[in-house]
């Protein structure tokens, strides 16, 4: 709205002081936003669509490098942008795609908080077999591996 205050052609007044006055950078003054043709997007997300459909794989750098191949100069984050605005979005693995299921039975750790200090304290002769371990409160345990693959010593 400033902007629209100052004259090019006023005959006492400067373009900087009437700037000036107006709390108006000179920079902004001489700025001229680009503005981008609507049909050039156009034409743009058309071929992005095009690579999308043949790919869903693909994000936006190989979209971008796609576009380039076909001859159309275009900068990644524009890519990215139309890509936003069309709502596509690559397909790829999301996180957390194998949860538990919360019904499952938890066992407890019951080697918790024992420190091994010497060969052959735990020992195991094999998966699905029964150890037995004595912890340091005389209490006898009784573990059934499922694996053993970890060595003590």
């Amino acid at each position: 709205m400033r902007r629209g205050w100052i004259d090019t052609r006023h005959p006492h007044l400067s373009i900087a002081r009437q700037c000036e006055l107006a709390s108006v950078s000179r920079s902004g003054w001489y700025y001229e936003p680009v503005v981008i043709a609507p049909e050039d997007d156009i034409d743009i997300m058309q071929a992005i669509d095009e690579i999308f459909t043949a790919c869903p794989m693909y994000g936006s750098p190989r979209i971008t490098a796609e576009l380039k191949r076909r001859g159309v100069t275009v900068n990644h984050k524009r890519v990215e942008r139309l890509m936003r605005e069309m709502g596509i979005e690559a397909l790829y693995p999301k996180p957390k795609t194998s949860i538990g299921n919360i019904q499952d039975k938890r066992f407890p750790y019951l080697l918790k908080g024992l420190a091994v200090i010497r060969p052959n304290q735990l020992r195991a002769l094999g998966a699905g077999q029964k150890v037995s371990l004595r912890t340091a409160e005389e209490k006898l345990v009784f573990i059934l591996l499922y694996e053993c693959e970890a060595k003590c010593w």
